[in-house]
Parts: structure tokens; sequence; C-alpha cells
């Protein structure tokens, strides 16, 4: 991150202030805001915004099934007395969520899957925007910049459902040979990174689904189109650079990505490396096709510590991308490891819309290599090593229900980063957790075993239990 003054933002700017409890807020707001989208919502006895809130409160306690707080214990059998002690912890955690969350009235998880199955996917973006609204003025963005004064911009797609069996008019589906289908849920997220920090704000996700009516399925490159169009119309002053795998270096993405202003870093297919207008070989002789090493200063700066050897790099100045475009230019960067041994390995090539040279080579693979943390610190942290249960089927639906879950799991996600970036409260209760999983272990633990009153309570009473002081308000920002 970078330092002095926004370093100093950042530290004191909510010192003692529980962020979770504004962020939950905004949402609220905006959760009444997509109420008012839908006459039918106030026709029924359960709001649609209370429905949103429940959902999104079990994504942010990472709880393993939908709503697991509305679960009733039915009396009656000889085990009593542990049922009595489940309906306490149950109808404890019940009154935290009213509190926390400001529910007025908890649905049923029928009712909750039924009313969210109505919701349009496309109408949660402006919940993102509610909670950036919130740290705007902390400026959230600086912490991102490059040394261009860039924001990197991550794309990628994931898998959120798969099944042979359960499926819904918006499913992908998969024939396979035997004749067997796989109806599937994916999303393209956006995420911001920067290079020297493994934080990673999802900034918005987009569906790669089926339309309604249509016989053909939606695919990755579209879906990341239609988001690209509308982080641009809901973000118009950041300055952007995407950075993405070798499916998004085609000639539509990149003419895309050039009209809506943005800079794009996009890995090149091994098969391109080889042949065509990137082959190095064809310029033997020519200083484009040495391979440089980076000054010591320029090494130690932008390598790895996992990069064991010695990183060379190589650049071509403007190229055609293809024969299809061949007045679409690119400038093309190649990195190389070398061993102790002697031995050489290709650690990527990328296209750019930068100007690349052997001087600052070092530094633009620095950024391309960053694409590893969509997959490494969103992805893979929802789905399998911090408990969040992307992937777990909360409910199909025969709507948008499976969307509209990914989409609240990506905003719980988002609410978890900026907690960490900001909240003294947050960050003194992950310090007492070797993982992310085993801090949401103990939160889960104390909104079924303790009373609070607000977020900062619920806070100061884990800190406390823990033998831990919790963060001094400040006069100015309480």
């Amino acid at each position: 991150m970078k330092k002095g003054k926004d370093s100093d933002d950042r530290k004191n700017g909510f010192r003692g202030v529980v962020l979770m409890e504004r962020l939950i807020r905004a949402c609220s707001r905006g959760f009444q805001e997509l109420e008012a989208a839908y006459p039918k919502a106030s026709q029924s006895q359960y709001r649609l915004s209370d429905c949103l809130r429940l959902a999104l409160s079990t994504f942010v306690f990472k709880l393993p099934s939908l709503c697991q707080f509305l679960t009733t214990v039915e009396g009656g059998s000889e085990a009593s007395l542990v049922q009595a002690v489940r309906q306490h912890r149950t109808e404890r955690a019940r009154a935290n969520i009213r509190r926390l969350f400001q529910v007025c009235r908890i649905p049923t998880d029928t009712t909750l899957r039924r009313r969210l199955d109505e919701v349009r996917t496309g109408d949660f973006g402006r919940l993102f925007q509610q909670v950036f609204q919130v740290v705007q003025k902390m400026r959230l963005w600086s912490l991102f910049q490059t040394a261009q004064g860039e924001l990197l911009l991550v794309l990628d797609g994931t898998q959120v459902f798969s099944s042979k069996t359960i499926h819904c008019a918006h499913c992908r589906v998969a024939q396979h040979r035997d004749g067997t289908q796989t109806y599937s849920h994916q999303i393209v997220s956006a995420v911001v990174v920067h290079p020297d920090s493994s934080a990673s704000l999802p900034l918005a996700s987009e569906p790669i689904g089926r339309a309604d009516g249509a016989a053909k399925n939606d695919c990755e490159q579209m879906a990341a189109q239609r988001l690209l169009r509308r982080i641009r119309a809901d973000h118009p002053q950041l300055r952007f650079v995407v950075v993405a795998d070798a499916l998004y270096a085609t000639g539509p993405m990149i003419q895309l990505i050039q009209e809506l202003g943005m800079g794009f870093l996009l890995a090149v297919k091994p098969r391109q490396r080889q042949q065509g207008v990137y082959a190095y070989a064809a310029r033997s002789g020519s200083s484009e096709a040495r391979w440089h090493q980076p000054s010591a200063v320029e090494a130690a700066a932008e390598r790895y510590a996992k990069d064991r050897g010695t990183l060379t790099y190589r650049c071509l100045s403007q190229q055609p991308l293809n024969g299809q475009h061949p007045t679409l230019m690119v400038w093309v960067v190649q990195c190389q490891r070398r061993t102790k041994q002697g031995g050489q390995q290709v650690v990527g090539a990328w296209l750019s819309s930068h100007r690349i040279t052997p001087q600052n080579a070092a530094l633009f693979v620095r950024y391309a290599r960053r694409r590893w943390l969509i997959e490494n610190c969103t992805f893979k942290t929802m789905k399998a090593q911090t408990g969040m249960n992307f992937e777990h089927n909360f409910g199909h639906g025969k709507q948008a229900l499976c969307d509209n879950f990914a989409q609240l799991m990506m905003l719980a996600a988002l609410l978890d980063q900026l907690c960490h970036l900001y909240c003294q409260y947050f960050q003194a209760i992950r310090s007492l957790a070797p993982t992310w999983a085993r801090q949401w272990e103990r939160q889960r633990i104390y909104l079924f075993d303790y009373s609070s009153s607000d977020w900062q309570d619920f806070y100061r009473a884990c800190l406390g239990l823990a033998g831990v002081d919790p963060p001094e308000p400040s006069s100015g920002n309480a």
C-alpha cells in the first residue's frame, strides 16, 4: 500500500468505529430502495428488505446453511434438555440478527427463498455503490493505485452451482457424449487489487447463464463485456487497467476496453508465443529478441519472494494483435525464469496498452501476475478455505435465486475486506485467530451464545472474552 497521508487516513479515519455497522446501514438503505422497485413487495407480511437483510446475515456470519438460526427445535423427545438449550441458543441468535441487521420480522427460510427468487439480479449493482459511498471520503481508491495512478481491475469467471438434476430456465446446459446434461450457474467477477497487498475488493459481478427464451448458453466474454460497461457507468472517473487471462485477449474485447477508456494487461496463449507476430525467434539479431536482466534495485522491488532464480524480460514494440485485427496494435512483454542449475522456464507473456520497455518490464510483469489474487484470495477463499461456502447450494429457485445468492456472497466478501482495511475492531478480532475460518467460527459462537445490542457491543464482547482490550474511540469519528 502507499505510504504517507493515505496510510495515515486508513489508520485513523475509522479509529474506534465499528465500520461493519455503517456498512450494514448502507446495505439496508439499498435494500429499501430495491424493495421500492417491486410494487408487490408491500403486499406481503414479510418485507423484501427484511428477506435481503436476513440472507446477507447468513453470508456475513458464514453459516453453513441458509438461516441456520431459523431452525425450530421440536419438543417432546427424550433429549428435551438438549433441545431446550438448542432452542434457547437459536432464539438468542434470532434476537442478535434483528438488532445487528435491522430486521423487523424474520420470515421462514421457504418464504425468504421465494421472495429473493423474484428479484432481478441486475438490481444488486446499486448495493455495491451504496457500500463504496461509505468509505469514499477515506480515499479508498488511492490505497490501490499503482505507480501510474491506475487501478488493477482483475477479471475472471467461476462456477457457483452445478447439478445433473436441479435446474432452471437460466441455467447453462452442458451436453455430454453419453447423452446426460449438466446444469450450472457461473459468474464473472471484477476485483480491484494492488501489487503490494493481498487485499482484493470485489467491485461487481455478472452472471453467466441463459437469458429468458434464449436457446444458447451465455459465454464468459459476453458477460465480461456487460460487466465492464456497467463498471465504467458506475465509476466514470476511475482509471482502470484490466488484467485477465488469455481468454480475454481477443479483438472485440480489446476494442471494448479501449472504447471504455481503460488499459489492459492480458495473458498470451502458449501457441501465440511460439508463432505469429509474437514469435521472438523471427527477430533474431534484433535488440527486441534479447533477454534483459533488471538491475539489482528493480529485481528486489518487482520480483516475488517465491521466485527462485533470476527473472529476465524481453519486449516487443507495437505489434498487430492478430491477422484478423492488423490495425489493432499492442505491446508485448515476456518473462523467463533462469534457475541456478541453468534451466529456463517461461513465466508468462502478456499484451498491454502501455508502452513497455526493458526499463519498466519488471514492473508491468508484476502487475500482470497479480491476476492470481482473484483466484487465490477471492474465489478459493470463498469456496473452501474459510468456510464461506461459495459453492454450497443455499437454494436454486426457479428464476434468479441462485445468481442473487452469489451476488449477496460477493457483497459480504466486500464488507469483510473493507472492515479488514479500516476497522480496528475487526482487525483486533482477526488477530486472535490463525485463519479466517477460525475467526468465522469464533463469531458464530458469540452470535448464538451471547446477547448483543449493536455491532460495537458484539465486537467488544468478542474481544473482552478473549482478554483483549477493545480500541478506544476517537473524539472526531465515534
